[in-house]
């Protein structure tokens, strides 16, 4: 031991030698660390993390949340968070067309926003975007009268939009209608819609389940693109579409399960009184490719016609990972 303190205090440690000095510092770091996990919330940790993304604030009520996504601007990076759930009063949340929001949960979350049936919950305007993370999308209902904005009960992604969630994230219990009948998924999407050139991505654990379509797309009815990202943990289950095709979902443009990505669509219904209506799964209109080492599986899903699992007529199908069963 005296000799252990006397290399100390002659700082005369070799190459090959373990330098206690080191050791405790990296230790003292380490313990700070823990120390500011531990008293700031998960959430606003890693919002601060994103030096991209503003500081957060918080909204306890709909008109703070309103107000906040007034004051975005063009340069706008900015994260609200939820203090608490947040109902709706008959009108949609609208996501403006320029700069960049996230919604979050702030310490005690995940919490939800509610639409209570009266509308749909969120709608991202053209060029909008629009990040989830740890939260919950819920109650929506949107009705076409005369145009595809009958799809997204829970989320409608417009022309040139984005959509991107992340861990912790649902979209649940939401319904779409069509007054068109839903021919092949043209409108009736009810957990998220995507335009033609708008774009939905999945990176983290995120879950979109228990929705209903009349008119194609239980889960989602794409016309964009549609990518689930390599280290995503993505579940698409219990949804339902009836009188028209895919309960999972409607790909009429690109939808892309990357290498690496966990991918799991089970447990969707396609129902209806017509023996045409296809694609439990996956009704494929488009182009849809699941790569190589992808942890895709396609199961359990069940359909009145053709395609419990998938569906591709005149379409791009490339399996080239995963399994269907």
């Amino acid at each position: 031991m005296e000799t252990v303190r006397k290399r100390i205090k002659e700082s005369k440690w070799g190459p090959g030698d373990h330098d206690p000095r080191r050791t405790l510092a990296l230790f003292t770091v380490f313990c700070l660390l823990v120390l500011l996990l531990s008293v700031l919330p998960l959430n606003d940790f890693r919002a601060a993390a994103m030096e991209d993304w503003e500081e957060p604030i918080y909204v306890e009520q709909l008109s703070e949340l309103q107000d906040a996504l007034s004051a975005v601007e063009p340069t706008s990076k900015a994260v609200i968070a939820l203090k608490n759930d947040i109902y709706l009063e008959g009108t949609a949340l609208e996501i403006p067309g320029q700069g960049k929001v996230m919604l979050t949960s702030a310490e005690g979350g995940p919490y939800k926003i509610d639409a209570n049936a009266q509308s749909r919950v969120i709608e991202i305007e053209d060029n909008g975007d629009l990040t989830l993370e740890n939260i919950t999308i819920t109650g929506g209902t949107a009705t076409n009268v005369g145009g595809v904005r009958g799809g997204g009960g829970g989320v409608y992604v417009g022309a040139n939009g984005s959509l991107t969630l992340t861990d912790n994230t649902e979209i649940l219990a939401n319904k779409g209608y069509s007054d068109t009948g839903g021919t092949a998924g043209i409108a009736g999407a009810s957990g998220v819609h995507v335009a033609d050139t708008g774009t939905f991505t999945v990176m983290g654990k995120a879950k979109i389940s228990g929705n209903q379509s009349f008119g194609g797309g239980g889960a989602v009815s794409n016309y964009g693109t549609f990518i689930i990202k390599a280290g995503a943990q993505s579940k698409i289950s219990g949804n339902t579409t009836n009188n028209s095709n895919g309960g999972g979902v409607t790909n009429h443009g690109t939808f892309t399960v990357e290498t690496g990505a966990i991918s799991e669509i089970s447990d969707n219904t396609v129902s209806g009184n017509f023996n045409a209506f296809c694609g439990g799964g996956v009704y494929n209109n488009g182009s849809f490719t699941i790569e190589t080492g992808s942890q895709s599986k396609i199961s359990g899903n069940s359909a009145v016609s053709n395609g419990g699992g998938v569906y591709f007529g005149n379409s791009v199908f490339n399996m080239k990972g995963g399994t269907i069963e």
